[in-house]
């Protein structure tokens, strides 16, 4: 499951099978793409063809929480003389039920950081802590969140179709997390909308438009309100 301190939601909807079935979990994307690591700051760039240039991690709220995130990761780190990495890592690791963190290292330098996240606890205060940090996010993001979908969903796209076809991929990914929509209801329309990643002129904005109609369509909106 992927599971990092700016993708928690598999803490609710996944961990809990342990519980009940018994089976160890594995997390994936531990820093969250490497947005944990502390080299991202306000302005983000990345290469053309880089996934994160559409993921909604890296988009509106989405973002600036993570910001944020990664800051007081970087801040606890600190009293252990860790790298804001290996505090992912680490709290990761002592969620109830997870047995490994994959990390993705791409050179030997960030294998060694990597494997300095574990071997290592966090302190229970620490954990506390950045709960109540998590939880004060979480209430943020949701209401910005919302705010952003209505927002997508009812005022006129952005004129660059290239931008739009990310607004929109950031609403369907949103309003899913948020239940304002199912993945049953919101998977063909995103399978249509990801298959014009490559083709992004003007001439898509019309059924850039058809798509946006479509989602709104499964999603819980009425009037311009998110419900």
């Amino acid at each position: 499951m992927e599971l990092s301190a700016v993708a928690r939601d598999s803490r609710e909807k996944l961990l809990p099978l342990y519980r009940t079935y018994g089976f160890g979990a594995i997390a994936f994307s531990t820093t969250g793409r490497g947005f944990l690591t502390g080299k991202f700051l306000k302005e983000k760039k990345f290469e053309p063809g880089d996934i994160r240039n559409m993921d909604p991690l890296f988009q509106r709220e989405s973002f600036q929480s993570g910001l944020r995130v990664a800051e007081r990761l970087a801040k606890v780190g600190r009293n252990y003389g860790k790298t804001p990495a290996q505090v992912a890592i680490a709290w990761v690791l002592s969620q109830q039920g997870i047995i490994c963190a994959l990390t993705g290292p791409s050179t030997i330098a960030h294998l060694e950081e990597n494997i300095g996240g574990s071997g290592w606890p966090l302190s229970s205060e620490d954990i506390e802590d950045l709960e109540l940090f998590f939880k004060q996010e979480d209430v943020w993001l949701e209401r910005e969140r919302r705010s952003s979908i209505r927002h997508i969903l009812s005022k006129p796209l952005a004129q660059e179709p290239s931008k739009a076809f990310v607004d929109l991929v950031y609403a369907i990914e949103t309003a899913t997390l948020l239940g304002l929509t199912s993945e049953k209801e919101v998977l063909p329309i995103f399978q249509e909308l990801y298959g014009m990643r490559k083709a992004l002129a003007e001439e898509a904005v019309p059924k850039l438009e058809t798509i946006r109609n479509r989602l709104r369509d499964v999603t819980h909106i009425e009037n311009g309100e998110v419900l």
